[in-house]
């Protein structure tokens, strides 16, 4: 990354926006999660964003001026069953830019976090298979395509906001979460174990 960056400055001078976009999916229930597939999740989508970033700060600090743009998800703020290990690395995320954002406050750079919903890509058909699943199939709400991200992903740079939460379904996920987490445990339990005896496992 060191070696990119520099790279980048030499055939620009500077360096405006640095997107940290890389993920990988993880699915599986907690009780038997791998924890290796976990870390290799956790070196993507986290460490992978924190190299990134740590390459960028000196040249954007020199400047006094940049932006960082973390894709997250609104799992970064949501957790729901089957997906709370991929969830956790989102988070984690999560408290990397809001660390990140009051830190780098005086060099005149800002973050910005991207929390999409569902989108249309191939993203599920290449996450890791961590552990069982309690569906064979997670539900997909109000999917969009990338484009229609990509485009909110501009406007954040233009504006640079603190968060960007991308779907109204993923605002309503996030409003219940905070207004009525009971009664979204409620809906969440009723999806996940729709047609289950209680105690009964899963699929896997």
């Amino acid at each position: 990354m060191r070696a990119f960056v520099a790279s980048a400055v030499a055939a620009f001078g500077h360096i405006d926006v640095l997107v940290n976009n890389a993920g990988v999916g993880l699915t599986g229930i907690v009780a038997d999660l791998d924890p290796l597939a976990l870390a290799r999740v956790f070196d993507v989508n986290v460490l992978g964003a924190l190299h990134a970033t740590q390459a960028v700060l000196p040249t954007m600090r020199a400047q006094r001026r940049g932006h960082i743009v973390n894709i997250s998800s609104i799992l970064g703020k949501v957790s729901v069953p089957q997906t709370a290990g991929y969830a956790a690395t989102k988070f984690a995320l999560q408290a990397l830019s809001d660390g990140l954002r009051i830190e780098e406050a005086p060099y005149g750079i800002a973050v910005s976090v991207i929390c999409p919903g569902s989108t249309d890509t191939d993203f599920r058909a290449n996450e890791v298979r961590g552990g069982s699943v309690l569906v064979a199939e997670r539900p997909r709400v109000a999917a969009v395509s990338a484009e229609v991200v990509a485009a909110q992903i501009v406007k954040a740079i233009e504006r640079r906001p603190r968060e960007v939460i991308t779907s109204g379904f993923g605002k309503l996920l996030n409003v219940l979460d905070s207004a009525a987490p009971a009664l979204l445990d409620r809906i969440l339990a009723r999806t996940y174990h729709k047609g289950r005896a209680p105690g009964a496992p899963g699929p896997s």
